[in-house]
């Protein structure tokens, strides 16, 4: 439970909310990949799973170098 309630934000309460909304039409509608699809994006951001969630998107610093 802690890794679900851990660092909510805005935006993973938008992801949650698109996420649900679409994996609702997906059902209404009887589509399989677009359920596999809506509950991967439902998932995602209850258990921080994403480019974001443990800073892998981070682009690396440049280390600077001084000329003598």
């Amino acid at each position: 439970m802690n890794t679900i309630l851990k660092k909510i934000n805005i935006y993973k309460i938008i992801r949650l909310i698109i996420g649900a909304l679409l994996l609702w039409q997906a059902i209404e509608q009887d589509s399989l990949p677009l359920i596999i699809f809506a509950g991967l994006l439902t998932i995602a951001p209850l258990f921080n799973v994403g480019c974001t969630a443990n800073s892998s998107c981070r682009i690396p610093e440049r280390k600077s170098r001084r000329r003598k």
